[in-house]
């Protein structure tokens, strides 16, 4: 039977209500809901025990794609994405399959049109204001989380719309007190200002409220991962959810919603609320991983792995802190796992990773540069990229602004999340990541990279790779020089079939947005280009001008020379034309990303769009 909407009262956001009815049967579970006062509670001061309405998780923090592609039912599943391949057994006695029944839960695909995708608000009933399906648009909305429309919430000072959900399918289960409810998906506003609730209504057969649930408000400027949840107490039939949104500052409500998704499943909803910072991986290798993360909480650290769709082994640490570090060892080349963060009884949503493969095979990677200031332009380069499945990442530098922890969190990871949390990450050190962090001290902090983080070489298959930090004095004789020196010179660097370097600051520049003319680095032209190209290095891919620009072996000699600094800052223009490098031949002031294949021998890259776009591709052939 359908619900008429929920028509709230106004409350205060930081309020948790409860409203229960005298005359439902939810105490059949030994609920003792007709007990509970028609009043707001205010959480701080009386926050809901378990057995109210079972433990509520009400506030989720991302894994933004993280929610596209987890093994854990999220937003974005469909049935057939959360039951996987199905188990087929070998009949010992006549040799037939027997195809395996797949699991009942979780089951995710409960809301209609949860993503906007249809371009309206079909499924949803608007209570309270205005909410619309719009199309992203750069200048005036974030890009959406997944798609290319997300729901806004209009101009209204407040605005409400909601969806009821039949569970009598479930019936069964609910009465046993076995199945969860919760709903949620990607939640942000515009500057972090505006405010969004999501909040559920649990009905029994007869339409009696059973109780109501607000989450806190949240006020995010980029994609987070929020939801509420409930045990379902007996007689439970229907649940009606909500989003609403609250105008705080400026013209525009800005709460906006993207990846909805209602799941009932049987265990608890992961704790998501515990970090601060959701896990990422680097530095991969045939046989190991770095995982890294921040709680809110002094933890221990510990991460369940296994191949395939297990769990089955663990990594820990007994030193107690808020970041936390690991890498996963002793895994089996070119093989899938699966990963799950976990602390005490609680842990994060399963993600999955890649190792390098030791046999030939296809490899795809990409690489950006100068994404600081721009994370909805980042976002949206970073939602193409993890739509591709890469091997690898690979970042030029000045992926934040000011190398503060805030920027590390809102301008790298938080962003990148959809990325990061299942492809590893590599970065050559920019000049911004010392601007408020002169020694980098924070970069060394959230980065895990072989060797001291800023001169190191890095084997994925047939690929070479040689990371520098031109931050660092780079002059003959000096400590970085002869450590790239040593790296050009290495058996690994000899016994692969293409070497590519990375590192910040390009030789040539032509245009620059700033004060005074930047025309690319003296001691990268004078020191490092003759060194390239005596030990013949293939290709160097750069950032710190924002654009990209493609320059051939200088005089049929050397390396291929790339600047990808369309990571997602300001574009530096062709009115900012500053200076002629006869060198460079190709220029296209767009951002966009690398996205390079290696296959038979050939290594193609292609500068992309955030829609697609192919700006500019070439070739390269391996030894």
């Amino acid at each position: 039977m359908g619900r008429p909407a929920i028509q709230w009262p106004a409350i205060s956001l930081a309020m948790f209500l409860i409203s229960c009815s005298s005359s439902g049967s939810g105490n059949d579970a030994g609920l003792d809901l007709a007990d509970q006062p028609d009043a707001a509670l205010d959480l701080a001061q009386d926050p809901l025990e378990q057995g109210d309405l079972g433990e509520l998780d009400s506030e989720q923090d991302p894994p933004d794609l993280a929610e596209d592609l987890p093994v854990d039912g999220e937003a974005g599943d469909t049935l057939s994405d959360l039951v996987g391949d199905r188990d087929v057994t070998e009949a010992a006695t006549d040799q037939t399959e027997e195809v395996q029944p797949p699991p009942r839960f979780p089951v995710c695909n409960l809301l209609v049109n949860g993503d906007a995708e249809t371009g309206d608000i079909t499924g949803w009933v608007v209570d309270l204001g205005e909410f619309e399906a719009i199309e992203e648009d750069p200048d005036r909305f974030p890009p959406a989380y997944q798609g290319s429309r997300l729901f806004f919430a209009g101009e209204t000072g407040e605005s409400q719309m909601s969806q009821t959900i039949d569970l009598s399918e479930w019936e069964a289960d609910i009465d046993n007190g076995d199945l969860w409810f919760r709903f949620g998906g990607q939640v942000r506003d515009w500057v972090g200002q505006d405010q969004v609730v999501l909040g559920l209504e649990l009905f029994d057969a007869g339409g009696e409220s059973l109780g109501q649930i607000l989450s806190e408000p949240y006020a995010h400027s980029y994609w987070r991962h929020r939801q509420v949840a409930s045990l379902l107490p007996a007689g439970t039939r229907q649940v009606q959810v909500l989003v609403r949104a609250l105008r705080v500052y400026g013209d525009d409500n800005d709460g906006y919603l993207d990846g909805l998704s209602g799941c009932l499943d049987t265990s608890p909803p992961a704790d998501l609320d515990a970090l601060t910072l959701a896990p990422y991986l680097m530095w991969v290798t045939t046989d190991a991983i770095s995982l890294s993360w921040e709680s809110a909480q002094p933890t221990a650290s510990r991460v369940d792995y296994g191949p395939g769709g297990s769990l089955v082994h663990q990594q820990s640490s007994d030193l107690v802190d808020t970041f936390h570090q690991l890498r996963l060892s002793g895994l089996t080349p070119d093989s899938e796992y699966s990963y799950r963060v976990s602390w005490g009884d609680g842990y994060w949503t399963t993600h999955r990773f890649h190792t390098a493969p030791v046999e030939p095979r296809p490899i795809s990677f990409v690489v950006w540069g100068d994404n600081q200031d721009g994370p909805d332009t980042f976002q949206r380069l970073i939602r193409e990229m993890a739509a591709r499945q890469p091997d690898f990442a690979l970042s030029v530098g000045d992926t934040v602004q000011a190398g503060t922890v805030d920027n590390y969190h809102n301008q790298l990871w938080g962003p990148s999340a959809p990325l990061t949390q299942q492809v590893p990450l590599l970065i050559a050190h920019g000049n911004h990541e010392r601007y408020e962090d002169e020694l980098a001290e924070l970069f060394d902090h959230y980065v895990a990279q072989p060797g001291d983080e800023h001169c190191f070489g890095w084997s994925y298959g047939p690929l070479y790779f040689v990371f520098l930090d031109t931050e660092r004095p780079i002059y003959t004789g000096s400590p970085e020089y002869t450590c790239i020196e040593g790296l050009l010179s290495s058996e690994a660097y000899a016994a692969s079939s293409l070497q590519i370097a990375l590192f910040h600051k390009p030789p040539r520049i032509e245009y620059w947005a700033g004060d005074s003319c930047d025309s690319g680095d003296f001691f990268v032209r004078y020191f490092l280009e003759p060194l390239f190209t005596t030990y013949g290095l293939d290709l160097v891919f750069s950032g710190h001008a924002h654009l990209y620009s493609f320059t051939p072996p200088v005089g049929g000699e050397g390396p291929t020379w790339v600047t990808t600094g369309g990571g997602g800052g300001g574009l530096d223009r062709a009115e900012d034309h500053c200076y002629t490098w006869e060198e460079i031949t190709v220029t296209h002031h767009e951002h966009h990303y690398l996205y390079a294949t290696f296959q038979d021998g050939t290594l193609t890259v292609q500068a992309v769009t955030g829609d697609g776009a192919i700006l500019h591709s070439f070739a390269l052939e391996g030894d």
